[in-house]
């Protein structure tokens, strides 16, 4: 209960008490840890329903695959596509290249060609080569030796 005088003129001419009852200070509480206990309980179930949907989600993408076995493949396609002696040159739809494997490499040092080529667009890099053009056609030119600045 709060008491607060009133006055009129410097004097003190009468008093208000006003009061709560505690009852409805405890009700409030309760109304109040009820609404929170409600929307923490739907927040979970959410948070659930979008973490399973987001795994389905995840796993689709991956092929069904754990991470751990899509690095052992990883691993493996790197080390048989390193250790071909052939020079192995991947480019995208765009025509930059995303993959090179150590022969090509070491051809293309041979050939006078510096830096990493990764990310290049082919023909900035190989200014003779076809892939652009394989790529556009859609056919491939299977055993087409390459003639890089006279290294072939």
């Amino acid at each position: 209960r709060a008491f607060t005088p009133i006055y009129a003129d410097g004097k003190q001419v009468g008093a208000v008490s006003v009061g709560v009852p505690m009852q409805t200070v405890y009700e409030a509480l309760a109304d109040g840890n009820k609404k929170i206990m409600i929307g923490s309980v739907i927040g979970l179930i959410v948070g659930a329903i979008g973490a399973y949907l987001l795994s389905i989600y995840i796993k689709r993408i991956l092929l069904g695959l754990e991470p751990s076995h899509i690095a052992k493949i990883l691993g493996e396609r790197n080390t048989m596509l390193q250790s071909v002696h052939e020079g192995i040159v991947a480019v995208d739809k765009d025509g930059k290249i995303n993959l090179v494997n150590k022969s090509a490499m070491d051809i293309f040092k041979k050939a006078g060609l510096k830096g990493d080529p990764i990310g290049m667009p082919i023909n900035d890099y190989m200014a003779s080569t076809q892939l652009p053009k394989i790529v556009e056609l859609g056919k491939p030119e299977l055993d087409k030796e390459q003639d890089i600045n006279g290294v072939k």
